[in-house]
């Protein structure tokens, strides 16, 4: 067991809370254990305290857990060793704020204390040395009513020699800095007082004492109204407002850190370290300090961009500052950056009403490009993001530009300026010239927000999407029947783009040969934002051009014609001559339609397509359940569009199975009022008549007729 005169050096680490034993909360507490130490002291009985952890650094103490403690231990000593004139001197320093270091130092210097008056705290307050800023310390504070308590109970003592009985055990630790904050948040969880925001303040307020008293005094007094009063809206279900104070905290230096250029790895906000450091910066410091000037405003701008701008997420509304606050932890690194980007935009700004449309701007820029950093992976009909913590950086910097004089230039005059970093915002360049040159800004930027475009018009910005030369007539051309064009059933869609050309999307491979995509609604996006691989298309120009020309004649026709008059035309070039999977798909909507309650995708799959002399007219082409797989519920398409043509609706069947059936050479045939109807690779037969599927008759109409005239439907 030790006592208190076992340390020659203790010192209180800034990752520590405050003193609090003086609180008004904790008046039981020190009431008891003030009433504890002097009923042992009176009874001349050992009082032991358990164990002290904490870790030695060159002969200093730092104590982990044990804080609250030891300094009462501290007052004790120094009130008796005064009191009774002890030659004795600990050196106790308090690291969490410069001003309680300073005080614990300043009650060794007093001398001249009179112990016959009633209280300490005054005598203390009223010394010449006394900085009257001192109590504006918490622990400064609570340590002058536990002095003034003391001196209730000892008074009329002397206790200093029996101060030895009062002992603990010392629990030493051997660990790294990181490990010790880490340690020392699990060890005061269970105590309600202590919070990280206060272990933040006080790593703030002490650099800020570095500038001096009057900086000292001014952040103190910001924290404990007007930035504290602020989040009180935002409390948690505990009625704390620790949490979205420090969500904020966090985020700012986690942001601010990457426009720094440090990586990733090297960034913790969660270790009061990194924080201390961090914050020595400045500009850092400045940083933060603005931001939570100016909560109100950036409050303001966030709701005002919730009602008028669209997300490229699950939500498309969202407050980035509420995210923040509410939901740091689980935001994606996309809303991250447009939440940095508006807040530093926000301190840029003068006049909020006058420039909101500058910081609209800023964000729909910089979401399109964060948009285009994906993927389609091979088998998926959607994007996946890509965008990863280590890609922050370089995505903030090439941001900044526009943020450096928005007050004086919005950000599409700005792009026109520089030189774009990526391919990505070479296009937001090309689309900036249009809208200040020509005077497209409303119809560029409905066609941005339209989810199947999600700020990607490089498709038809192309020259090879050259039906409209102007490009600012395109794009209004393009906002008037794009659109629109999506009210439409997507088997309309899907023909009218198929009457021009193969326009659909490779996927990958199944079952010996090859499965593709056609489009369906909630799932268009690709079809026109990616250099998509075509196997089906020959020849040595890039996809993306092929592409681009497949809309132009689209666009071409549509604006003179219908979708049902392009489908009609194509279908007349068809008559007297041969017969292909195009056409099928053309003459019978049902094959590119839902099916019943099956969540059938347009997704095809080309079966054995890889067989020798097999070619894309087989008869094994089927209609995929899944975009992933066949082994789940799958078609043959010309079986379907046969079926449909018999019975008229194949609503009124709800299990297909009992009509398809499959025979050991994977020939699929239909069974109908006990008549064989099956399907070969290049053929209909029909109770063994065979009618060709690719030659120049409509070999599902031919059968239609055979089986009509052959049994009663």
């Amino acid at each position: 067991m030790n006592n208190f005169q076992y340390f020659e050096k203790i010192e209180i680490p800034i990752i520590q809370r405050d003193y609090v034993l003086g609180r008004d909360d904790a008046k039981e507490i020190r009431k008891k254990f003030l009433n504890d130490l002097f009923n042992a002291l009176e009874n001349n009985e050992v009082f032991h305290l358990d164990f002290v952890y904490g870790q030695y650094n060159n002969g200093t103490f730092i104590p982990i857990d044990g804080q609250q403690r030891l300094t009462t231990l501290f007052l004790l000593y120094w009130y008796f060793a005064r009191k009774e004139n002890k030659n004795y001197k600990v050196d106790f320093k308090y690291r969490t704020r410069k001003s309680a270091e300073e005080f614990c130092e300043f009650l060794w210097e007093v001398k001249d204390i009179d112990f016959s008056q009633d209280k300490i705290s005054s005598q203390l307050k009223n010394h010449k040395k006394f900085i009257p800023f001192w109590e504006f310390d918490p622990t400064v504070e609570s340590m002058l009513i536990v002095l003034d308590e003391i001196h209730k109970r000892g008074k009329y003592k002397e206790y200093f020699d029996k101060l030895e009985k009062i002992t603990f055990s010392i629990f030493e630790l051997d660990i790294m800095d990181k490990q010790a904050e880490e340690l020392y948040r699990k060890m005061n969880s269970r105590g309600k007082v202590l919070t990280e925001l206060e272990n933040f303040k006080t790593i703030y307020e002490q650099i800020a004492y570095k500038e001096g008293i009057w900086k000292y005094k001014q952040i103190a007094e910001k924290f404990e109204k007007n930035w504290s009063n602020f989040f009180w809206k935002y409390k948690d279900e505990n009625y704390l407002i620790d949490n979205p104070f420090m969500n904020l905290i966090r985020f700012i230096t986690e942001m601010r850190s990457y426009e720094n250029g440090k990586n990733y790895e090297d960034v913790n906000i969660y270790s009061f370290n990194y924080l201390r450091e961090f914050y020595k910066s400045k500009d850092n410091f400045s940083l933060l300090e603005e931001c939570l000037d100016n909560l109100k405003r950036i409050e303001s701008v966030s709701k005002y961009i919730e009602g008028k701008f669209i997300f490229f997420g699950k939500n498309e509304r969202i407050n980035l500052f509420v995210e923040v606050l509410r939901n740091y932890d689980n935001m994606t690194n996309t809303n991250k950056i447009l939440a940095y980007l508006m807040i530093k935009a926000v301190l840029k700004i003068t006049d909020i009403e006058k420039d909101l449309n500058r910081v609209l701007d800023l964000l729909r820029i910089s979401r399109n490009d964060l948009h285009r950093q994906r993927t389609l992976k091979r088998g998926k009909i959607e994007y996946t993001l890509t965008i990863e913590n280590k890609d922050i950086p370089q995505l903030i910097k090439g941001y900044m530009p526009l943020i450096k004089n928005i007050k004086d230039k919005d950000p599409y005059e700005k792009l026109l300026e520089i030189t774009p970093r990526t391919e990505s915002l070479k296009h937001e360049k090309e689309k900036a010239e249009l809208i200040i040159k020509h005077g497209v800004k409303q119809e560029i930027h409905q066609l941005e927000d339209f989810k199947y475009l999600k700020g990607d018009l490089r498709i038809f910005l192309s020259n090879k999407c050259n039906f409209i030369k102007d490009k600012a007539e395109r794009m209004k051309f393009i906002n008037k029947k794009f659109i629109s064009l999506f009210n439409n059933p997507d088997n309309l869609i899907c023909r009218a783009l198929l009457a021009i050309g193969d326009y659909s999307i490779w996927l990958g491979t199944v079952c010996r040969g090859d499965k593709y995509f056609f489009g369906q609604k909630g799932y268009w996006e690709i079809f026109f934002t990616y250099k998509a691989r075509q196997i089906k298309v020959s020849g040595d120009k890039e996809e993306f051009e092929k592409r681009a020309e497949l809309y132009s004649q689209f666009f071409s026709k549509l604006q003179n014609k219908s979708l049902q008059e392009i489908i009609d035309e194509k279908l007349h070039n068809y008559e007297n001559r041969n017969k292909d999977w195009i056409y099928y798909f053309l003459k019978y909507p049902i094959i590119l339609s839902n099916l019943n309650d099956k969540n059938l995708k347009n997704v095809f799959g080309w079966v054995q397509a890889w067989e020798e002399n097999a070619n894309l007219n087989t008869g094994f082409i089927e209609k995929l359940e899944k975009e992933t797989q066949i082994t789940s519920y799958h078609i043959n398409v010309i079986l379907l569009a046969l079926l449909n043509e018999l019975l008229d609706n194949l609503d009124e069947f709800q299990d297909l199975s009992k009509y398809l059936h499959n025979d050991n050479n994977c020939s699929t045939y239909l069974v109908y009022k006990d008549k064989k109807i099956e399907i070969s690779s290049d053929k209909i037969i029909v109770d063994g008549k065979e009618i060709p599927l690719y030659e120049n008759k409509d070999a599902v109409d031919k059968a239609k007729v055979l089986l009509t005239s052959s049994i009663d439907l």
